[in-house]
């Protein structure tokens, strides 16, 4: 049986299909076109080099000296005294030195422990990015890249333990000797060379003339930051009488009924006339950024954006046109110090960083550098 069917005209094509075809033949080149947003004003400074020190300080007042003992911070046997009862002395003279062997074993253990855990770390690290680029491209299961992610943390852990041991066996070796912290005569030897000495045992009594010192509390987790015979700076701006320079002469071991303070008393050197005992204020010590572990870069606090386990900085690069535009970088932050924080790896130390405002920004944007911000090379 045949149907019968309506022919159609091959012009006859449905109303929809017309109407889309008029629509699209209505939108030519000559119709207005979106103007591109405008770059985004951006605040930028450039990532300090590692070179930079932070600034620790203690509380403490201005007292007169008349008298100084002078002790090591370390138990040992002293080989060297060096001087008598009545010698003159001058700033830096060697005074005493305990027998610095089992020290320098200590140093020695500590270096290679250092050296060992960097060489591991470095591995875990490379081992880190690799696993990453395969879990970005579905080579790599969930379980083995958080081992890798698991992995480096804790080979920076031991390396970040064994710089600290290091550093603290550094400090330890350096101890062993005594120096006169300025111009003083021998009062009194207080020890004997072959005698076995006790950590804070008075060894030489010196006689500095009237003087004045600054006495600070240090708590016993902040000894390690002050050394004998290094040189600070008294804060008196608070009694309105500026920054003064000093030198570390003692530090007074707590005794064992005592709470854990030290005390450490640093002479002032040149003390204007209108210094007077009493006086409150703070005792300033640099720090090494070097104490907080391998260190690339220092970056303001606002710069790092945090996401889940990874941590990102915008970076402003100039495009092929010369147009400043964002990169998105993953570093690896350390700890929070007085300029910022600290980058371990992912920068270099003269980019130019985003330094607030992040929320908003994306990879690959074109922004407009602040007037305040440092130059775009």
């Amino acid at each position: 049986m045949f149907l019968n069917r309506r022919p159609q005209s091959l012009f006859a094509a449905p109303l929809g299909a017309v109407l889309t075809a008029w629509s699209l033949a209505g939108c030519d080149a000559t119709g207005p076109t979106e103007t591109p947003p405008s770059p985004r004003p951006v605040q930028v400074q450039p990532a300090q080099p590692p070179t930079l020190l932070t600034e620790r300080h203690f509380v403490g007042l201005l007292q007169v000296a008349e008298s100084l003992d002078l002790a090591f911070r370390v138990a040992g046997e002293v080989k060297v005294l060096a001087v008598e009862a009545g010698d003159q002395v001058t700033a830096g003279a060697l005074l005493a030195k305990l027998d610095p062997r089992d020290f320098e074993v200590q140093l020695e253990q500590a270096r290679a422990r250092r050296e060992a855990a960097s060489s591991v770390a470095q591995n875990a690290r490379e081992q880190r990015d690799q696993f990453e680029a395969l879990y970005a491209q579905d080579y790599l299961s969930d379980r083995s890249y958080t081992d890798a992610i698991s992995a480096a943390r804790q080979a920076e852990a031991e390396l970040s333990a064994a710089e600290s041991a290091e550093q603290a066996a550094s400090l330890k070796l350096s101890y062993t000797h005594l120096y006169a912290p300025g111009s003083c005569r021998v009062m009194a030897r207080m020890a004997d060379p072959n005698e076995t000495v006790a950590a804070g045992q008075p060894i030489v009594q010196l006689d500095c003339g009237a003087r004045l010192r600054f006495a600070a509390q240090v708590a016993i987790g902040s000894v390690d930051a002050i050394a004998l015979g290094q040189s600070v700076q008294v804060d008196l701006r608070a009694s309105g009488q500026g920054l003064w320079d000093a030198v570390v002469e003692e530090l007074v071991t707590p005794a064992p009924s005592a709470p854990p303070i030290y005390i450490a008393r640093a002479g002032v050197i040149e003390p204007g006339a209108n210094l007077r005992p009493g006086m409150t204020g703070r005792l300033l010590v640099q720090l090494p950024l070097r104490a907080a572990g391998e260190v690339v870069a220092v970056v303001p606090s606002g710069a790092v954006t945090q996401e889940g386990d990874s941590a990102y900085v915008f970076v402003v690069l100039p495009d092929d046109e010369g147009q400043p535009r964002l990169q998105r970088r993953r570093v690896e932050p350390g700890p929070l110090v007085d300029q910022g924080i600290v980058i371990r790896s992912g920068i270099e130390p003269k980019e130019l960083v985003v330094s607030a405002g992040l929320a908003h920004l994306k990879d690959g944007m074109a922004v407009r550098v602040g007037p305040e911000s440092g130059p775009l090379d």
